[in-house]
C-alpha cells in the first residue's frame, strides 16, 4: 500500500522519522557512486557518437533508430519512422532545447492573493472568507497558501474553517493540492483532473468523469456519479457514489472503501472483480461503519448548498398536463371534503343516571335520559 506521501515509508526511503530510517538498509554513498557510473556511461555513450557536450546530442533524433527485436509481434506492423524526425527538418527554426529563460509569473499567481487576503488568519488565526475567481491556469490552487500555514503553524496547521476560500470559474489541474488543516474551498464551476490530491474530504455537486479517485490514498469523497475506471489503483480514503458508475469500477483496488448506490442492481457488472469483493453495506458493514457513510452523505448535502441551489432549478410542463394536474387535485379536493363532512355523524353510547338529563348542542330538542326502575340504562345518541 502506498505511504511515500505520509512520512511512514515501511523500508525508510520516503520518511524523515528516525526509527523508520533506521530500516533502510543503503547508504548515501551508494546513491552518489549510482549518480557517478550513471554520468561515466552516458560519457561513453557519448565518445562512442563522437559528441563531447550533452547539448550537442539534443534534438538528434536522426541519430536513434528502432530496435525491431525489442518490438511485439503486432507492434513490429507500425511505422514509428515519424517520431524520430527532427523538429528542425518539419519547421526550419524551431527550437529543441532551452535557448531563454522562462517567466513563471509565481507572483501574479491566485495564491498570492489569496495569501494577502487571508493576512488575519495568518497571523492571528481570526476566521475570513475570501470571494475570488479561479481560471483553469491555476494549477495546484491552495498549495502556495497552505505552505504560508505550515510554515507558521506546523502540521496542526489552524482550527477548521479559519480560511475559507470561495471561488467560481473553472480549477485547473490539482485544484486543492496538499491543503493545510484549516482550509476549506468550495469552487462553484468545474474542475481538471486531481483534484483534492494530499488527503481530506471532497464533495462534488454533479458527476465526475473518468478515473474519478484513481490512486486514492486518503481522501474522503462523495460524488453523484462516476465515469469509467473509477477508484483504479486506490490504496486508502472512503468514496461514496450516489450515481451510476462507468465501467471497469475498482480495477487495482488494494486499500480503502468505495460505497456505491446500486439502484438498478447493474453495478457488479460494471466492477472490476479482480482484487475486490462487493456485497450490500446493511449486511456487511458494522453500525458505526453505516453511520460513517451517512455522516458523509448528510456532509455532502450541508456542503453542495441545496437550499441556495434550488431556487435555480426551472420547471417545465406542457401547459395541458399542468391544467389536467390541477382539475384532479381539484376533485381529490372536494371528494375529502365530502369524505370528512360525512364523517362527522358519530355513534357515542351513553350510561346514564336516573334523572339526568343531556342537551345536544347546537340543537333545541331535549333529550331525557332515565333510569327503568332501579338499573341504569344504556342509552345511544348519534351527534
Amino acid at each position: 500500500m502506498r505511504k511515500c506521501h505520509l512520512n511512514t515509508c515501511p523500508v525508510g526511503v520516503a520518511t524523515q522519522d528516525p526509527e523508520l530510517r533506521k530500516k533502510f538498509q543503503g547508504q548515501p554513498e551508494h546513491v552518489v557512486n549510482f549518480m557517478f557510473m550513471l554520468a561515466e556511461e552516458v560519457q561513453d555513450y557519448m565518445r562512442r557518437l563522437g559528441f563531447r557536450k550533452l547539448d550537442d546530442l539534443i534534438g538528434r533524433a536522426d541519430l536513434l533508430k528502432v530496435n525491431q527485436d525489442a518490438l511485439h509481434y503486432k507492434s513490429r506492423k507500425l511505422d514509428l519512422s515519424p517520431l524520430l524526425i527532427n523538429a528542425s527538418t518539419l519547421n526550419e527554426g524551431a527550437g529543441v532545447k532551452k535557448e531563454m529563460e522562462q517567466e513563471h509569473e509565481v507572483e501574479k499567481c491566485i495564491d498570492m492573493r489569496l495569501i494577502a487576503k487571508a493576512k488575519d488568519a495568518l497571523e492571528s488565526k481570526t476566521p475570513v472568507v475570501i470571494d475570488d475567481v479561479a481560471t483553469n491556469l491555476d494549477r495546484t490552487l491552495g498549495a502556495t497558501l497552505s505552505h504560508e500555514i505550515c510554515k507558521r503553524y506546523g502540521e496542526q496547521g489552524l482550527p477548521d474553517g479559519t480560511v475559507h476560500l470561495k471561488l467560481k470559474g473553472h480549477g485547473g489541474q490539482s485544484l486543492a493540492f496538499g491543503l493545510a488543516k484549516g482550509v476549506r474551498l468550495d469552487l462553484e464551476g468545474d474542475s481538471n483532473d486531481y483534484v483534492g490530491t494530499g488527503g481530506g474530504g471532497a464533495y462534488f455537486s454533479g458527476k465526475a468523469g473518468e478515473r474519478f479517485c484513481v490512486r486514492n490514498s486518503g481522501v474522503k469523497t462523495v460524488v453523484e456519479g462516476v465515469g469509467d475506471h473509477g477508484c483504479g489503483y486506490m490504496t486508502g480514503g472512503r468514496v461514496v457514489v450516489l450515481g451510476p458508475t462507468g465501467r471497469n469500477f475498482a480495477a487495482g483496488m488494494s486499500g480503502g472503501i468505495a460505497y456505491t448506490f446500486d439502484e438498478d442492481s447493474s453495478f457488479q457488472k460494471k466492477c472490476n472483480m479482480g482484487m475486490v469483493g462487493v456485497a450490500p453495506l446493511t449486511e456487511t458493514a458494522s453500525a458505526a461503519e453505516i453511520h460513517e457513510v451517512k455522516a458523509l452523505i448528510t456532509k455532502h448535502l450541508e456542503r453542495t448548498h441545496w437550499d441556495a441551489s434550488v431556487t435555480k432549478f426551472m420547471r417545465v410542463m406542457p401547459y395541458d398536463y399542468e391544467r389536467v394536474l390541477l382539475e384532479r387535485a381539484a376533485v381529490v379536493k372536494e371528494t375529502k371534503k365530502s369524505a370528512s363532512a360525512s364523517a362527522k355523524t358519530t355513534t357515542i353510547t351513553w350510561v346514564v343516571l336516573k334523572g339526568l338529563r343531556y342537551v345536544r348542542r347546537g340543537d333545541s330538542k331535549e333529550h331525557e335520559m332515565y333510569n327503568q326502575g332501579n338499573h341504569r340504562t344504556a342509552m345511544t345518541h348519534s351527534l
